[in-house]
């Protein structure tokens, strides 16, 4: 039900097939063409001689057309985002009506920080657009591990609740391991337990992919880019995107619609040297290293599909609120490519996108682990009662 979504956006998205097939120019009947080694159409009118009525080959002229750059397509995350969120409206009022539940997520978020307050809001939002539950906890941050382990015990056990988050980044005082291993895996919607994790690296389907990833295996099914055999580079290796998102495109399993790829990948992080020169064999590259600007232009060969997972904030005092956001990737490196993810607008919208899919997944999970155990439980009845007859049966028949 969840996942009806591709088929009505790829109607609504261009198709990377007919978008990064090379233009071709075709002379008019009125001419003769020829092309040269660059691979440029030359244009050659026949000029007819007005006396003899014949082609004079001396008077005739060639004019070069000059080869027309390509444009770049902008891969629309917020239009991808916009349809997956239409589609998850639908299938929660069903599910609403035939269950009975709403679906409801839990963020918790210690510490104050402004920008994390602005992730927060958007999940909100969204929420709200789709006709979930929203409950943000929020703790200061002298709070214990052990109290917030608590915290994160008392929502994994509370039957209304489908979805934990634990906003990062945590405290220095407290471990994020620890915290997040504390998650009830069913309701893990961020996907970063170890027990989803674990899945994902041994090939195996998980329970949730963890958001971003999944947001950017979205632009890859709308827009039709096949990575089999390509070379891909990856900047940054977190659970939450490099790391996981390496593993999956390098993985090829057709049996499993959750692993897909088959990609020739690349990791690079911070311990990483001389590796500039290594992204010029990339077909793509995705970022996600929060170092504005780290992709530069001259790194690139043309063709490139950038995946700009980066969020930044520039100061810019034209902007109401001071600031700018911005990627990975320096704005200059779109004109090398084939295709790239703008900031903001790309990959952000469907981080929040495939999170709501993920509780809604979650939601409908555990309403048929709850039937199931219903069920269970009245057939418990039925064969106690059968056997409580049986026993009375045979004491009356004495």
């Amino acid at each position: 039900m969840i996942f009806r979504s591709v088929k009505t956006i790829k109607k609504c998205l261009p198709q990377a097939n007919s978008l990064f097939r090379p233009f071709t120019t075709t002379a008019t009947a009125t001419t003769t063409s020829s092309t040269n080694i660059a691979g440029t159409t030359i244009i050659t009118p026949k000029i007819t001689d007005t006396i003899s009525g014949v082609d004079n080959p001396i008077i005739e002229k060639k004019v070069t057309t000059p080869p027309q750059p390509i444009k770049p397509v902008v891969l629309n995350g917020k239009l991808l985002s916009s349809h997956i969120k239409e589609s998850i409206k639908k299938d929660t009022a069903d599910f609403i009506k035939n269950s009975g539940i709403t679906p409801h997520l839990v963020v918790i978020y210690v510490g104050d920080n402004k920008q994390i307050e602005s992730y927060i809001k958007a999940k909100k939002t969204g929420c709200e657009e789709v006709g979930f539950r929203f409950t943000l906890d929020r703790f200061s941050s002298d709070i214990t591990e052990a109290q917030l382990i608590k915290k994160i015990k008392y929502h994994s056990e509370d039957p209304s609740v489908h979805g934990i988050i634990v906003q990062l980044p945590l405290p220095e005082n407290i471990n994020r391991d620890n915290i997040i291993q504390a998650i009830d895996p069913k309701k893990d919607v961020d996907g970063l337990t170890s027990i989803n994790m674990g899945q994902i690296m041994v090939s195996k389907k998980p329970l949730f992919i963890p958001c971003t990833p999944l947001g950017i295996l979205e632009i890859f099914k709308a827009y039709n880019i096949k990575l089999e055999g390509k070379n891909v580079a990856v900047l940054g290796r977190s659970n939450l995107v490099g790391r996981t998102i390496a593993t999956l495109l390098s993985q090829k399993d057709m049996s499993n619609p959750s692993i897909m790829g088959g990609a020739n990948v690349t990791t690079f992080h911070k311990y990483s040297k001389s590796y500039h020169h290594l992204l010029k064999n990339a077909d793509v590259i995705i970022s996600a290293t929060g170092v504005p600007g780290l992709v530069k232009k001259e790194d690139l060969k043309k063709g490139v599909i950038l995946i700009d997972v980066g969020i930044n904030y520039k100061e810019d005092s034209s902007k109401k609120s001071g600031y700018r956001m911005v990627g990975d990737v320096d704005p200059e490196s779109y004109e090398k490519s084939i295709a790239y993810t703008p900031v903001p607008g790309g990959v952000g919208p469907l981080t929040v996108a495939c999170l709501l899919r993920n509780v809604l997944k979650s939601s409908i999970l555990h309403y048929r682990i709850q039937c199931s155990r219903l069920r269970a439980g009245v057939e418990n009845n039925i064969v106690d009662k059968k056997e409580k007859d049986l026993k009375s049966d045979n004491k009356n028949n004495q």
